[in-house]
């Protein structure tokens, strides 16, 4: 279950090649080694806050009354906020907001007209879903938006990952292709591959540049 106000530290790393097809061992099993030493890298300490006490509460109202809602930061610079919904079925991203209502950058809202579920319960392996919803009368960057975003996920592996400072077996591996089509302009698409473990969620993830086909990118 999400839980408020609780700091989870991640490293960061910059245009870092990353082991994402994995070594078969001995044993038969799948092992990732991300375990590279973390001089260069930044800490990142994100922080869950609830969505009631934030300027932007409104625009994602919960009718059903189920479920927790959560903001997180979606940037490394923790200046937009993505919005969740955590119930029974899974995880739901419902939107982006700025953190701030009136940031020197542009106000940022963009309300999925219907939530996108981006980890489903319980997550199993072979399990694939996808998800598409549009945006209107949305603000990024303080101007005017409209588009669509379509996700693709497919959880195909299961294996060790080897992390700078712990070890994890059976982690689940969850590769993700976010399409986003604006009303003005052309398809952009974007990779992603993260791994999960049960009680402590998504534990590590690699993200592509645009334009990017490799699915070992």
């Amino acid at each position: 279950r999400p839980v408020i106000d609780v700091p989870a530290r991640y490293r960061v790393a910059l245009k870092r090649t990353v082991d994402q097809s994995g070594v078969v061992t001995a044993a038969g099993t799948t092992a990732w080694d991300w375990s590279w030493p973390a001089d260069a890298e930044q800490m990142l300490q994100l922080q869950a806050q609830p969505v009631q006490t934030q300027w932007y509460a409104a625009h994602f109202a919960n009718p059903s009354g189920q479920g927790t809602r959560f903001a997180v930061p979606f940037d490394a610079d923790s200046t937009i906020d993505a919005v969740y919904r955590h119930d029974g079925q899974g995880v739901w991203l419902l939107g982006l907001a700025s953190r701030l209502e009136k940031p020197a950058t542009g106000q940022t809202l963009l309300v999925y007209q219907s939530p996108i579920l981006t980890v489903p319960f319980p997550l199993l392996p072979g399990a694939s879903w996808q998800a598409a919803s549009a945006v209107e009368k949305a603000t990024l960057y303080g101007l005017p938006y409209a588009g669509k975003d379509s996700y693709e996920f497919k959880a195909d592996a299961v294996g060790r990952l080897l992390l700078p400072d712990l070890s994890i077996d059976q982690a689940i591996r969850v590769r993700a292709k976010v399409t986003t089509t604006a009303i003005m302009g052309a398809p952009q698409s974007r990779l992603q591959t993260s791994y999960f473990f049960e009680c402590l969620g998504e534990v590590a993830r690699a993200t592509s540049g645009n334009g990017e086909t490799d699915p070992n990118f």
